[in-house]
């Protein structure tokens, strides 16, 4: 990874990203802490749908299909099973005028990545792990899948299960200047067997939270963690300097009660425009 990602919301979901919590030592004593809660929506929950549809209609087929005609790869694991990751995007960029357009943020996060490994674990547990988007011409998807996971398709058995995987991180080539990583779990699945012996596959949720009700319909995420010393500063998109300050200072304030030490944090204005 890059030594900083950057993540872009607004400054509602900045106040619950910010998190003191209560937790109990090995001795069951009571201690507080802070950490970064991201809520990392349901893929066919996200708001930008294309990036699902992509994923579901165009680049799972796809892969599918090339895995059917290998003759490296045995019948059996040869199924394709939908999957709904749960997703965290970051990118590379910083202070970036499309990207403030693109998630309409007000503030952007600035994570140190020497904080992070390539997954997240809590109590032995895998809640998330890190990947770098791939970005490919429709006609390419495949090419790109097997050059990625070259390495690792002589040892996954469930080769399906990476073209799954792959789909989180396989985007259309118009969105490469976005540079995302993603943070992303999937649930497990439960294998079935219908009476006439074909298997299908169903989600098992697992830590399944409800934001709120869009468009007439239910919102689904997953919160993942990060330590908190790895957020070194926060950008506000606020081109007025007397507002920013206002800003400024009362962002300040919501770290202070939240756990953090904005000594530690730098706290900026956007760069976008000449001050």
């Amino acid at each position: 990874m890059p030594k900083y990602v950057y993540h872009y919301t607004s400054l509602d979901a900045l106040a619950g990203i910010l998190k003191r919590e209560e937790k109990r030592d090995s001795k069951g004593n009571r201690k507080c802490c802070s950490s970064l809660v991201f809520w990392g929506s349901r893929y066919d929950c996200m708001n930008a749908p294309q990036d699902y549809l992509f994923a579901s209609q165009v680049v799972l087929p796809k892969i599918m299909k090339s895995i059917e005609k290998r003759e490296d790869i045995s019948e059996d694991i040869k199924e394709n099973n939908e999957a709904f990751p749960y997703i965290v995007s970051f990118s590379e960029n910083e202070d970036d005028e499309s990207m403030w357009t693109h998630y309409k943020a007000d503030v952007c996060l600035k994570i140190d990545t020497s904080y992070l490994s390539p997954w997240i674990e809590e109590n032995g547990i895998i809640k998330g792990f890190w990947g770098k988007c791939i970005y490919a011409k429709e006609r390419d998807i495949d090419d790109k899948f097997f050059e990625s996971w070259r390495k690792s398709l002589q040892y996954i058995e469930n080769i399906p299960s990476m073209a799954r995987h792959a789909c989180v991180y396989v985007k259309r080539e118009a969105f490469k200047i976005e540079k995302e990583w993603r943070l992303y779990l999937s649930d497990e699945t439960l294998p079935h067997v219908r009476s006439n012996g074909d298997s299908y596959c169903t989600e098992m949720p697992q830590d399944v939270k409800v934001k709120f009700v869009r468009d007439k319909d239910i919102v689904f995420y997953k919160e993942f963690r990060i330590e908190s010393k790895a957020l070194k500063g926060i950008i506000i998109n606020d081109t007025e300097f007397d507002h920013f300050h206002k800003v400024k200072k009362h962002i300040e304030v919501l770290l202070m009660s939240r756990g953090f030490y904005p000594e530690d944090i730098s706290v900026e204005q956007t760069r976008r425009y000449p001050l």
